[in-house]
């Protein structure tokens, strides 16, 4: 049987976090959400080292890697 643990609780999204992800080396962990900001957390401290809320509208996919963050950014046609 799988035991998990809870590690922290992150503050910060004032919507429904609809994604999360690591880079490689477990240093940062990227989470985005419906409140059209995508926030980096550092996992040593579990701080918000950064917000990120332009250009985009909708985040479809998150990627990190060990010196890059690269978001893929989606504009719903009108």
């Amino acid at each position: 049987m799988m035991v998990v643990e809870q590690v922290t609780v992150l503050h910060g999204h004032s919507g429904m976090v609809k994604g999360v992800t690591w880079d490689p080396i477990g240093k940062y962990l990227a989470s985005q959400s419906d409140d059209r900001t995508v926030r980096i957390w550092r996992t040593y401290s579990w701080k918000s080292e950064a917000v990120i809320s332009e250009p985009f509208k909708e985040v479809c996919i998150l990627l990190i890697r060990v010196r890059t963050i690269h978001l893929c950014c989606l504009d719903r046609p009108s």
